[in-house]
């Protein structure tokens, strides 16, 4: 008997568009530094200062956004989450709770194919998605 076993890969997005670089719903990182910098009681702007200094400290921010050599700014990427990466997967659910509190909606999208990996790590992949 063989038995495949499917990576899935999670991304955490809100349900406002990028209308200006992926036309995609923003990630939740784009949003946390907007509301970090907004005029949120000081505990909440405190409490995402210290999740997003988790993830600077313990997340590498992917180096390569292309499998071409020549790239079209047009051309979109999206970032996921491996399903092993748990606590990083564990952050961004914090994360999700402080948006709720604001009336922002997050989406939590599941896949097992995400498109042309342009970056991987352990805990993340970044794709660009087929046509």
């Amino acid at each position: 008997m063989i038995y495949i076993i499917l990576m899935m890969y999670i991304r955490f997005q809100t349900s406002q568009i990028d209308h200006e670089w992926s036309t995609k719903p923003f990630g939740i990182f784009q949003l946390a530094y907007e509301l970090r910098d907004s005029a949120i009681p000081e505990y909440d702007a405190e409490y995402l200062r210290t999740i997003l200094k988790r993830f600077d400290e313990n997340l590498d921010k992917p180096d390569t956004f292309s499998r071409k050599k020549t790239t079209s700014y047009a051309t979109k990427w999206i970032s996921r989450y491996k399903d092993t990466a748990t606590e990083h997967i564990s952050y961004m659910c914090e994360l999700q709770r402080i948006y709720e509190e604001y009336d922002i909606y997050v989406e939590v999208v599941m896949t097992d194919t995400p498109g042309y990996i342009v970056y991987e790590d352990e805990y993340q992949i970044v794709a660009e998605p087929y046509k």
